[in-house]
Order: structure tokens, then sequence, then C-alpha cells
């Protein structure tokens, strides 16, 4: 799955605004809102972040890696 549906999908689970994701996520607003639109791609810190916050919440959650 895109990155961008797994973040929206994580986010809705986690019951969080756009804005209170960016905050845990210490990123931006704007951000969190081009992640989830698919419009920028989230860079390795933000991945680690997300991977952290989802570990933390027993959230499942995969990085799938192009070869």
């Amino acid at each position: 799955m895109e990155f961008s549906y797994e973040l929206k999908q994580i986010r809705k689970q986690l019951d969080l605004s756009q804005e209170m994701l960016a905050r845990l996520l210490q990123v931006s607003f704007a951000t969190v809102n081009r992640l989830e639109k698919g419009k920028s791609l989230p860079s390795y810190a933000t991945i680690r972040k997300v991977e952290k916050l989802c570990h933390d919440n027993n959230i499942k959650f995969e990085v799938i890696k192009n070869d």
C-alpha cells in the first residue's frame, strides 16, 4: 500500500488530527497534509518516527522497499 494511505489510516486509528500527528512526528502540518495526499514522499527520519509511533501503539506498519 502507498505511504499516503497508510499514514492516513494510522492517524485515524489513533484518532488524531493532522496537526496533532504533525506535532508527534515533529514535522509541520503542511508536511502531514502533503504526505497524506501523496504530493510528497517522507524523509527517512519521518518514516522512522512513524514506525516508532506505530510500534508504541501496537499498530502494524511496514515500509515497502523498492529493490
